[in-house]
C-alpha cells in the first residue's frame, strides 16, 4: 500500500525537489498509520459496548 502512495508522489509530482518528495511519502505513511489506529480505538470501543449491552440484556432476560 504505502509502495503505490511513493510510486503516485514520484508520477504525479515530478518537477518538485526530492526534499518535497520525501516529505509528501513520510506524511502519507504517518497519515495511514493514524487512520489505522483510529480504526482500531473505535473497533475496540464498538466491541467494548456489545459486551455490555449482551450482559444487560441477558440480565433483563434472567429477571423477567
Amino acid at each position: 500500500m504505502v509502495y503505490g502512495k511513493k510510486l503516485i508522489t514520484k508520477i504525479l509530482i515530478p518537477w518538485n525537489s526530492t526534499e518535497l518528495k520525501l516529505y509528501l511519502i513520510t506524511e502519507f505513511e504517518r497519515l495511514k498509520t493514524n487512520e489505522a489506529y483510529q480504526y482500531k480505538v473505535e473497533w475496540s470501543a464498538t466491541r467494548l459496548l456489545s459486551k455490555v449491552n449482551y450482559v444487560v440484556h441477558t440480565d433483563a432476560i434472567k429477571n423477567a
